[in-house]
């Protein structure tokens, strides 16, 4: 099969990967492998670390590593500063430790990626979140989650702080009030998020620092005190709901809409159960419906044979299943 990429100038950020044709939500962009890894956090990583697994790489490895973005662009030389600048303009990180793909990491970011990587048994893949145009560029989002929740000043904050460079994705450099109002939905979704996890919203003024520097270790979910107020089945239904809508607004990943759909319609399942014998017949409704978009949505940007879409077809099959039990009991009245 002919790449559906190729790596091309793009204004203003050297080079990037454009799409050679029109790529459909759910396509596979390309395979890649995990070629240098180190299992230290980036902040406990020094330049004799990087040099060390740099020179265990093969000579076409290397080459390719030299490609990637040092973040200043000062030097064509792989001196031990260079090479920690590209390692830490470019990793990837959990709390095992940091990696370098010599592909992946070719791709710039956005804070409205249309692509997302996935990690199955050959290696790492790349998948088409959105609707990718021929000609277009292929983006992904270096700071994962977290960036949804942050405003586009907080979000450029950390970009220039761990990557050096400044974001100029449509997320941050539309016009106000398109901003303002991105601004507020983003706002949203951290409020929303954190208090369903049980967490107060952590103190952000770090980033509102212009001359602060922010740790490539920050992380704002660590700093979050848990709340106090345990919240009901109720607000579980609606917060859900609201984030899925407002992902969706902000031109999230559909996958993430369909993931909050699918938490909406299982606690309003949950408070039809709390009646058994009360049926409500317009809940049930909206319950089948939310099921139904969520599974489209999974169905439309991850591969058939994904455990994301087998789990949520599972999960609508036992909702679907509760449903007709619940009727049944209804029908039935008490004992």
């Amino acid at each position: 099969m002919a790449p559906l990429w190729d790596f091309r100038p793009s204004p203003g950020k050297g080079n990037g990967m454009m799409a050679l044709e029109d790529i459909e939500p759910g396509s596979l962009i390309l395979e890649d492998r995990e070629a240098l890894r180190i299992y230290a956090p980036s902040t406990h990583t020094a330049a004799e670390d990087v040099r060390a697994a740099f020179d265990r790489l093969s000579v076409e490895d290397r080459a390719r590593f030299l490609l990637l973005s040092d973040g200043q662009k000062t030097s064509e030389d792989y001196d031990n500063a260079r090479l920690l600048r590209i390692y830490e303009t470019n990793n990837f990180e959990d709390q095992y430790g940091c990696w370098i793909y010599l592909l992946i990491c070719r791709c710039n970011h956005s804070c409205q990626p249309n692509a997302a990587v996935l990690s199955s048994e050959q290696g790492e893949q790349l998948y088409a979140e959105n609707f990718i145009a021929k000609g277009s560029e292929i983006y992904i989002s270096y700071k994962g989650a977290i960036f949804r929740t942050l405003t586009a000043r907080r979000r450029q904050a950390m970009m220039r702080n761990h990557k050096g460079f400044t974001c100029s994705c449509p997320a941050c450099s539309m016009p106000n009030p398109g901003l303002m109002v991105s601004d507020m939905r983003r706002t949203l979704i951290g409020g929303l998020w954190y208090a369903l996890q049980g967490l107060e919203v952590p103190d952000l003024s770090l980033l509102d620092d212009p001359t602060a520097i922010i740790p490539s270790d920050y992380d704002p979910i660590a700093t979050a005190r848990h709340r106090q107020v345990r919240l009901s089945e109720a607000e579980r239904t609606a917060y859900y709901y609201m984030l899925a809508r407002l992902e969706q607004a902000e031109g999230s990943s559909p996958y993430w809409t369909a993931a909050y759909l699918r938490e909406a319609a299982t606690y309003l399942l949950y408070q039809i159960a709390d009646a058994p014998h009360v049926f409500m017949p317009r809940s049930a409704q909206y319950v089948r419906g939310w099921m139904k978009e969520a599974s489209m949505l999974t169905d439309s940007v991850r591969p058939s044979h994904s455990q994301e879409v087998k789990s949520m077809h599972q999960h609508c099959n036992n909702i679907e299943a509760a449903l007709a039990k619940l009727a049944d009991e209804s029908q039935a009245g008490p004992d």
